[in-house]
Formats: C-alpha cells, sequence, structure tokens
C-alpha cells in the first residue's frame, strides 16, 4: 500500500451485503487517526469505535468523529460500483492536530459506525503547519473514491 491509496477493509463489503450502508443517504465522514493506529484491511467488524482511541485531537479546523464527505454518491462503471465524492481538505490551523498519520472513512449514519476504508498519508502530519488534501483519483472536486 502506497501513501495516498485507498484500502477497503474486506468487513465493509460484508455489511454492503448484509445491507448497513446506503451510499445516497447515510453521511460518510473522514476521521483523523494518528500512526498508532495502524488500520488493516482484514480487521473483522471495523467500526469507528475500532480506532477512536487513536483519533488525532479536536481543534483548529477539525473535530473530532471527523468530517462529513461533500456529494457522495454512486454509480455503475463496466459492471463495478464506483463511490464518488468532493475532495477532503483540512486547512492548515495552529490549533489543528499535529499526530495525523491515517484517514478513516465511515459511515457515522450506520448504527455502529461501521468503517469503509482507509488511507495511508505516508507518515506523520503536523496539520498545524500544513493543510491536507484527499484528492479523489486525482480530481480536483468531485471524483471516485474506489471502485468494487
Amino acid at each position: 500500500m502506497a501513501a495516498g491509496d485507498v484500502t477497503i477493509f474486506d468487513s465493509f463489503r460484508e455489511d454492503l451485503g448484509n445491507g448497513v450502508h446506503n451510499l445516497s443517504t447515510d453521511t460518510i465522514k473522514v476521521a483523523l487517526l494518528k500512526s498508532a493506529a495502524t488500520p488493516t484491511k482484514s480487521i473483522a467488524g471495523a467500526k469507528y469505535s475500532t480506532y477512536s482511541a487513536n483519533e488525532s485531537a479536536s481543534g483548529g479546523n477539525y473535530s473530532t468523529t471527523g468530517t462529513a464527505l461533500a456529494n457522495i454518491d454512486f454509480d455503475l462503471d463496466s459492471g463495478r460500483v464506483v463511490v464518488i465524492a468532493d475532495k477532503f481538505r483540512i486547512e492548515q490551523d495552529a490549533l489543528n492536530p499535529t499526530d495525523t498519520a491515517w484517514a478513516l472513512i465511515y459511515n457515522s449514519t450506520a448504527s455502529n459506525g461501521e468503517a469503509i476504508a482507509f488511507v495511508d498519508l505516508g507518515g506523520t502530519k503536523d496539520l498545524s503547519t500544513t493543510s491536507i488534501e484527499l484528492r479523489w483519483n486525482s480530481v480536483d472536486g468531485n471524483g471516485e473514491i474506489f471502485k468494487i
């Protein structure tokens, strides 16, 4: 897994089959995690609570439990489901967390906050001195997060 890659949790696929997620109406958030979180795609029943103890602290432009993705939707492309959303950005602020290493994508509407995917940020980022931006599929705007 390279920095910036979106890795889908295996449990997300199972949750889709069980009707846990409605990508048209649910609130999908991105929470920022410290390096100690170390997510893996094969963790059984991945949820926000699985990682919340290692979430970066609230402050500046970031609030714990994360930021909702805007304009999330899905479409079909050659028989595969494509999940799309607007880019995710946290602007630099002196009060932002200084220890962010992962981005956790999860469903905050689902009763257990089921996790969807995670992004390796390529090491610990100090958001008090730099901004963070996730451009899905390198699109400045609404782009493909992943395809299943």
